[in-house]
């Protein structure tokens, strides 16, 4: 056990001893989203919209764990057969980088209202770019697949552009 716990502690402290170079660093994502409903959805909902914050930390060069934070509205295009999507979403997932170039697989639970009321699971997955645009200030242009459980098919997909800040670097 004690020397499980001092190889932790090592490992941390080689790992945070470099972190002006590359070492971890903490980020925050504020972008808008575009919603384009897919498959089946798209047949009855419009293209919508919605807004993303999500944060992370960088743990090492090609590995960031995060959190988010999506509200949707996606409008039906006819109001009398379908009800309107309006969506709070918690999503828990990991980045994994080459160089800016980064995947992303998120899941978590999406709050509905109307289209599929109720408490549902979500999961994207993706791919985004983060363009340099300062010494902590990043671009991010990034697009994913969402797959929301309304008991329908009802997939999305999500084009996001959004300021990326990196803390303490």
């Amino acid at each position: 056990m004690r020397i499980t716990i001092l190889a932790i502690v090592l490992c941390c402290l080689s790992a945070t001893s470099f972190a002006q170079a590359k070492g971890p660093y903490p980020f925050l994502t504020v972008s808008p989203d575009v919603l384009v409903p897919n498959a089946e959805f798209s047949e009855t909902h419009k293209t919508g919209f919605g807004f993303t914050v999500s944060g992370g930390y960088k743990l090492c060069r090609h590995f960031a764990p995060g959190l988010s934070y999506t509200y949707y509205s996606v409008q039906s295009k006819n109001a009398t057969l379908q009800e309107d999507l309006a969506a709070h979403i918690v999503k828990a997932g990991a980045r994994f980088y080459l160089q800016d170039f980064y995947l992303v697989a998120d899941a978590g639970t999406a709050f509905v209202n109307g289209y599929g009321n109720g408490t549902r699971f979500i999961y994207s997955v993706g791919a985004g770019d983060e363009i340099r645009l300062g010494r902590r200030s990043r671009l991010d242009v990034s697009a994913a697949y969402e797959g929301l459980n309304t008991g329908r098919n009802t997939g999305i997909i999500a084009v996001r552009v959004g300021y990326t800040h990196r803390f303490f670097r």
